[in-house]
């Protein structure tokens, strides 16, 4: 873990010990801290999410090749701070396969 990651966990878990019991907190085994995505871990994901389409596409004897551009336009369209990567799958489908 990185400084900004241990300050992070640390400020978390005084929030937590000032907001619930102790003995509530005894019960939680560990907290998990989750970052934001990188734009390499994005487009990451959203080639792992293409790749059943790729198949698709190739057993009808087509290829595609998305552009950087692209990628960045589906990422723009498909990420959310609050969700995450979730919405990737549906932007794939709404941009590319609808």
């Amino acid at each position: 873990t990185t400084q900004t990651d241990s300050h992070s966990r640390s400020v978390i878990e005084t929030a937590l010990k000032r907001a619930f019991a102790p003995e509530f907190l005894n019960r939680i085994d560990d907290v998990i801290v989750f970052n934001s995505l990188s734009k390499e871990n994005i487009f990451k994901i959203i080639d792992i999410e293409l790749r059943s389409l790729f198949g698709r596409i190739t057993d009808l004897g087509y290829t595609i090749d998305l552009t950087v551009a692209a990628k960045e336009f589906i990422a723009e369209k498909g990420y959310d701070t609050n969700f995450g990567a979730r919405p990737l799958k549906r932007a794939i489908q709404k941009y590319l396969e609808d």
